[in-house]
């Protein structure tokens, strides 16, 4: 029971000294400073043509002034946190930092712990910058910050969970972090292209010839199954039924669940697996 208890503490100290300078490294690093700078001015542009429209139209809009400044803002935090999750392991791989942290007191759970509280670091710290340009939207111009906010916030924190660990997932199945960002990108533009499409062509009327049809059908089909297998299109289709009917669906959390903890004992068990070949 000692040695148990022990070890308990053992690890928790090696994954708190780890996940500080994770966390450190990432937050303080200049990649993820500029996303920063680049996130709030895509958040003021946004808002400020949202509040232009309103002014010009001069009616009341169904959406949040901030409502797509805040959805962009997100997409791009989602898309820095996957390329990140997705180089970390192929760096550390190729530079020979992984197999040195693997002879010593890291487990590869551990490790991998690490850098989700380094990504988790990074979400806060970025929500927390969009949070005070919306207390500014509230103190000047004079909107308020709906309620129906949390809900999407805690999705939208489910999905990067989902979406780094599916990083981490196809870095270390590759042996380069190259090639990993090559298949992550790839991935990440055919899914906001598909999702995209998919709901132009919903919207927009086309003649109904057989072709056109049975190409709707084949990119709906196509859309439905890549969300499932690269969560952002869930989480564009979750945002759409949450307009619509003013919630996300439960399956979506619990897919959300399924998904990030299987990869993650998958992750786990190829870099065992990896560790004890290269030993």
């Amino acid at each position: 029971m000692k040695n148990d208890s022990k070890a308990f503490k053992d690890d928790l100290h090696v994954f708190t000294v780890l996940a500080k300078r994770k966390a450190r490294e990432l937050c303080l690093g200049w990649p993820f400073l500029i996303m920063l700078v680049i996130q709030q001015m895509a958040f003021f542009l946004f808002q400020r043509e949202a509040l232009m429209a309103l002014e010009r139209d001069g009616i009341m809009v169904v959406f949040h002034p901030a409502q797509y400044g805040l959805l962009v803002s997100v997409v791009l935090l989602g898309i820095f946190l996957l390329l990140y999750s997705a180089a970390e392991p192929g760096r550390e791989r190729e530079s020979g930092a992984l197999e040195t942290l693997f002879y010593g007191p890291v487990s590869e759970r551990i490790y991998l712990f690490a850098i989700l509280t380094a990504v988790m670091a990074a979400m806060l710290l970025s929500f927390l910058c969009l949070l005070g340009s919306l207390m500014i939207g509230v103190l000047f111009i004079g909107y308020e910050i709906p309620a129906s906010l949390l809900p999407l916030l805690s999705v939208t924190v489910f999905c990067f969970f989902c979406i780094s660990i599916a990083g981490i997932f196809v870095s270390v199945l590759s042996k380069q972090a190259r090639i990993t960002l090559i298949i992550i990108t790839i991935l990440l533009v055919f899914s906001l292209a598909v999702s995209v499409a998919d709901f132009m062509f919903s919207r927009i009327q086309f003649p109904h010839s057989y072709a056109m049809i049975f190409f709707r059908r084949m990119l709906s089909v196509v859309n439905m199954v890549l969300r499932f297998v690269f969560p952002l299109g869930l989480y564009f289709e979750g945002i759409s039924w949450f307009v619509g009917f003013g919630r996300i669906p439960s399956f979506h959390i619990f897919w959300y669940l399924i998904y990030g903890t299987g990869l993650f004992f998958l992750s786990v068990k190829i870099l065992a697996w990896r560790g004890v070949l290269t030993r």
